[in-house]
């Protein structure tokens, strides 16, 4: 009696559960494959906005101090009795305006990039939740 009921059980229900086993080891690499280009992707957007970042403040830093620099000694030239430290101070305030505008642009380019992949996260919850879904039927 009980050597029928262990047949069966090797003929119907082992294959069953290395199907699983082996579809649950797919899914799994699949789900690590998407991640792996997720992060790829957030990680190339993340380097081009340093690069972006950097060469524009490079440039930007040069070119403000330059004018700057250029300015505030044209002040009093153009109109006399005009400090040169006055005209120092209005541009420095000038082009720490310019910088904050700067710095909230890159924040909000900043909010694009996420740093967990997101999407992979998702399907796994799915995956997950359809596996518990299988185990209760």
């Amino acid at each position: 009696m009980l050597d029928g009921f262990r047949s069966d059980w090797d003929e119907n229900v082992t294959p069953l559960i290395r199907d699983i086993f082996e579809d649950t080891q797919k899914l799994l690499r699949q789900e690590f494959a998407l991640a792996k280009v997720e992060v790829r992707e957030d990680a190339r957007r993340a380097r081009d906005l340093v690069a972006y970042l950097a060469a524009g403040v490079a440039l930007l830093t040069v070119s403000v101090l330059m004018l700057g620099f250029a300015a505030a000694h044209a002040l009093p030239f153009f109109f006399e009795g005009f400090p040169l430290w006055l005209g120092l101070a209005s541009l420095a305030l000038f082009s720490g305006a310019a910088g904050l505008i700067l710095l909230r642009l890159a924040a909000r380019k900043s909010k694009q990039i996420h740093f967990f992949p997101e999407q992979t996260l998702g399907t796994i919850k799915e995956s997950a939740q359809w596996i518990q879904g299988q185990a209760s039927m």
